[in-house]
């Protein structure tokens, strides 16, 4: 659409689904686009393919659609949201480099992390004692590095998680998970594991055993491994990934409408 010309692509939904309950998202290829986009319901769609069908080829001509694009304000202030795993190194630089922006806004925005967790009950077994707790109901991979388990990204996600809500709400709380999170990037060498989560807290000042019994706390049986079970914090992740989350991660979300551009400090 962008190459023959179009200002913006409207896209008409196929069926009858609320499209409020419809995210629309790129294959992770669309980062390079530069024309917005939206989706309209089959019932409006209708009416504008309606519309354009019986219009003279002269009345085209001077057709003039307008699309608005209205970002939610529910207070005063931006709340936005990021979307990723702590062995992402792509978000992980964002977190870095946004560290001093997000400063600088103070009390005008609100940033909050959300982590992306994957379901596999009927994975294999070697897959399940590394990669996973709860017998599959929560299961964490980095692809791209063997020496990550997923068990230890888990971990590190629920430290990150207690983290934020142990210290975000002051302002010298608020910088310390900043500081945190651009430590652990810049010393654990894309393995984030207990040892260098440790080193991490020490060199802040904050309390490792703390964060340490948060995550505990945070499962409700001592075998983590067991089928029977669960994982608050996770659980209130995953019920909130299904109503707001994006389709890919990472990825920011603010006001409650996924951000389309390139994950890229100065950009957002």
């Amino acid at each position: 659409m962008e190459n023959i010309g179009v200002s913006v692509g409207i896209i008409i939904n196929d069926s009858d689904d609320d499209i409020e309950n419809v995210l629309m998202s790129d294959d992770g290829t669309g980062g390079g686009i530069r024309i917005p986009s939206m989706l309209v319901s089959r019932t409006e769609g209708k009416k504008l393919v309606d519309f354009l069908k019986r219009a003279s080829e002269q009345e085209l001509d001077s057709i003039a659609i307008v699309a608005e694009f209205v970002m939610y304000k529910p207070d005063n202030r931006v709340e936005y949201d990021i979307w990723f795993t702590s062995s992402n190194d792509r978000a992980l630089d964002f977190i870095s480099d946004f560290a001093k922006i997000d400063n600088e806004f103070g009390d005008k925005v609100l940033m909050t992390p959300h982590y992306v967790f994957w379901k596999c009950t009927f994975c294999e077994q070697a897959y399940l004692e590394n990669d996973c707790y709860g017998g599959g109901k929560y299961c964490a991979v980095e692809p791209s590095n063997s020496q990550q388990k997923g068990r230890e990204i888990i971990e590190e996600d629920l430290r990150q998680m207690c983290l934020y809500r142990q210290l975000y709400s002051t302002p010298t709380g608020r910088l310390q998970w900043w500081a945190y999170m651009k430590r652990v990037h810049s010393y654990c060498y894309s393995v984030i594991n207990a040892d260098c989560s440790r080193n991490a807290h020490k060199a802040l000042g904050i309390d490792f055993e703390d964060t340490q019994k948060c995550v505990e706390n945070s499962f409700t049986n001592t075998d983590r491994a067991s089928p029977n079970t669960n994982n608050t914090l996770i659980d209130e992740e995953i019920a909130y990934w299904k109503q707001f989350g994006s389709g890919i991660y990472p990825s920011i979300v603010i006001n409650n409408r996924t951000y389309r551009g390139q994950i890229e400090a100065l950009a957002v």
